[in-house]
Order: structure tokens, then C-alpha cells, then sequence
């Protein structure tokens, strides 16, 4: 899987609130998602499709327009 390979650096999650590794964030993000509570997206290379990061939006409340974007990480080679 592309994903497990871009967020297999440790450093990656140091100062994370999901600590230890890509698979805590990633567990996290889809338990989220399915809450629909955050929305989860992939940041790709365009020119090769590369898969290098991750962010969210979440906080997100439609009655006032308004959500937050965060929670994003990139592969420390890019």
C-alpha cells in the first residue's frame, strides 16, 4: 500500500496527537470519517502520482459555513 510507504518515517508523528506511527493516524482519520466528523484527503505528486501526504477538514459545522483545515503531514522527502 503507497499510503504505508509515505508515512512510514517516524518523524513523521513525533509532536503527533496520534503518536507512534501512520497507522494510529490513519485509524484514527477513517473512524473520523465515518463519524463524519472529519474528512480526510490524500496529497499526491501530480506528475507521478506519488502519495506524500495527508490533511483534514474537520470542526465542521455546515449551519455556520465554517470548518477547519488540519492535521497534515507530508513525507519528510518532499
Amino acid at each position: 500500500m503507497a499510503a504505508l510507504h509515505a508515512g512510514a518515517g517516524e518523524r513523521i508523528f513525533l509532536n503527533s496527537p496520534f503518536p507512534g506511527s501512520f497507522k494510529n493516524y490513519f485509524n484514527t482519520a477513517l473512524s473520523s470519517c465515518k463519524a463524519d466528523v472529519h474528512v480526510p484527503f490524500v496529497v499526491r505528486r501530480q506528475k507521478d502520482d506519488a502519495f506524500i501526504g495527508m490533511t483534514r477538514l474537520f470542526d465542521i459545522f455546515p449551519n455556520n459555513r465554517g470548518l477547519e483545515i488540519g492535521w497534515t503531514w507530508y513525507q519528510p522527502n518532499f
